[in-house]
């Protein structure tokens, strides 16, 4: 087809699918008759550039990826059900009333309101109840009814409960841990799905919505009711301020203080996320806050300092600021850190992140101590290991900030002694036993300790070769054992006694202790033989004989 004789500009917030719409009509056509496909959900990018190409030839105009922008928010879940294939929108009354044309973000879910004129957005029409599509914005009226939707009485919204910019950006979550941590869209994203959580798992809304509903709530942000989809998202933005004590006091209230209901909420609102680096930054956050159960140290004067500041830990990993380099800058800034009353955690105040960011990124530093964080990372260490191996060794350290901070030329030089030694903690990872398990095998094994903590309680230095081949014959398949409640069931308490069974403690599960099979069922054997007194000389020689 030959460039259209009449021609018009895109508005630099016009969406593509209207641009065209209005592009047919002043030239007396139909969209169909500009042989302009749409662009497919798997388009690449050669697909898209044919697409924009044929734009071109036929208005003159070159227009770019980022005005195609409601595409990208698609790819994303994030634009209003069924606007890709029947292109459904809201719209604005006020806004089409000053210029009719159809504004992109307005096929976004979140965009509920309009963000100039403070008042709903409409989805349907106010006479006859269709759905808006694309088309009807361009002709500023209903396809079904010819009601003008500029004569809408529109509904204001209340204003202190705005959540988009001048612009038609989303705002940010008022949490600095949020906040810096998690680019705009990953906020819009989590607020979103917090919205369906507060529908789904509390009896805050009593809201009766469809399979179909909860999946579009969930995936989409949206709700067939604006106002009550604009409700959900303040609301949960709410929630979100202050990670993660509003949201914590709103649960504890919900779910009557019930502990187990409120760690099920989270454990399955983050669990859920499928984006994995949020799913990963939320899951490390909480259970650095929260642990397992700790919900009774959270209360409403948590609020002011998880909304106002943010974790000295938390801004040395999120902008890779080294602690010696922190402290330094703190000093030459005159920056006083504050102690929060609930974790004891050092807190900087939010409004001083950037002064100590700029000094970071200007300044050239150099430093010679790392934290035990830094060491860990860049020897790719437990913790644990590294301080005992550092105690054992005597490697020169200074305090930045309350840490304790390791001379790192001295540690290269003593590389060789990381490789060759570790504490139990090491092990664990790769183990389904706690560490006083660990420690008590390693014990009756013969495996020696090669250095005692004089600082820690029980942190013990092996020699690592040691306990690799020590480890080898302890098994982590729980199939080869017994939990205490069978093993009682089988042999009795006097039998059990007799035994003189080793107990095994599962990592996480205090109190329950396994039982090898294989010795469960020699005592029983000895016991078709032998008396209770027997069996229990028989297992004392037995057991001596074997260590």
């Amino acid at each position: 087809m030959k460039m259209l004789p009449n021609r018009i500009d895109k508005y630099s917030d016009e969406s593509l699918e209207g641009f065209l719409y209005r592009l047919a009509f002043i030239n007396h056509r139909e969209l169909k008759d500009l042989n302009i496909k749409y662009i497919r959900d798997y388009a690449k990018e050669k697909d898209i550039q044919y697409n924009l190409g044929k734009i071109h030839d036929l208005t003159g105009q070159s227009i770019t990826e980022d005005q195609i922008y409601p595409y990208n928010w698609y790819l994303q879940g994030l634009t209003l059900p069924e606007w890709k294939t029947k292109l459904y929108t809201r719209c604005c009354p006020e806004c089409l009333n000053l210029k009719q044309y159809h504004r992109a973000f307005w096929c976004l879910t979140h965009h509920t309101y309009c963000f100039e004129h403070k008042i709903y957005l409409l989805d349907q029409c106010p006479c006859c109840h269709a759905k808006i599509n694309i088309k009807d914005v361009t002709l500023g009226k209903c396809g079904n009814c010819s009601f003008e939707y500029r004569k809408s009485n529109a509904q204001s919204t209340p204003q202190i409960e705005e959540y988009l910019s001048g612009s038609g950006e989303f705002m940010g979550v008022d949490s600095p841990f949020l906040s810096h941590s998690l680019s705009n869209m990953e906020q819009l994203i989590l607020t979103q799905w917090l919205s369906y959580y507060l529908v789904d798992k509390t009896n805050f809304y009593n809201l009766d919505m469809s399979n179909t509903e909860k999946k579009r709530l969930a995936y989409n942000g949206y709700f067939r009711d604006i106002k009550i989809q604009f409700q959900l998202m303040t609301h949960a933005r709410q929630l979100l301020s202050a990670w993660p004590t509003k949201l914590i006091l709103f649960l504890q209230d919900q779910f009557a203080n019930n502990h187990n209901k409120i760690q099920g909420f989270f454990s399955r609102f983050i669990y859920m996320i499928t984006d994995q680096r949020l799913n990963n930054l939320l899951w490390h956050s909480y259970l650095d806050e929260v642990g397992y159960g700790g919900y009774h140290k959270f209360t409403s004067e948590n609020i002011e300092y998880d909304n106002n500041y943010l974790q000295i830990a938390t801004l040395k990993m999120l902008y890779n600021i080294p602690q010696e380099v922190l402290h330094k800058c703190l000093r030459k800034l005159n920056i006083t850190l504050v102690t929060h009353p609930r974790n004891h955690r050092k807190l900087i105040h939010k409004n001083q992140i950037s002064l100590i960011l700029n000094e970071f990124r200007n300044a050239k530093h150099s430093f010679n101590y790392y934290s035990l964080e830094e060491v860990a990372r860049v020897l790719d260490k437990d913790k644990l290991s590294i301080t005992i191996i550092c105690e054992f060794i005597g490697i020169p350290s200074r305090t930045y900030i309350g840490e304790k901070c390791y001379h790192f030329n001295t540690l290269l030089q003593q590389k060789d002694a990381f490789d060759k030694y570790a504490t139990i903690d090491e092990f664990l990872p790769s183990s389904i036993w706690d560490s006083k398990t660990l420690i008590n095998y390693l014990d009756r094994v013969g495996v020696k300790i090669f250095f005692k903590s004089r600082h820690r309680v029980r942190k013990y230095l092996y020699k690592k070769e040691e306990v690799i081949c020590a480890l080898q014959a302890l098994s982590n398949d729980l199939e080869d054992y017994l939990p205490r409640p069978t093993v009682m069931e089988k042999l009795g308490y006097a039998l059990l006694n007799a035994g003189q069974l080793e107990g095994f403690y599962l990592q996480g599960h205090e109190g329950t202790p396994y039982y090898l099979k294989a010795c469960v069922e020699e005592i029983l054997f000895l016991f078709d033989k032998m008396s209770i007194n027997e069996v229990r000389k028989h297992r004392r020689l037995g057991i001596s004989g074997w260590l």
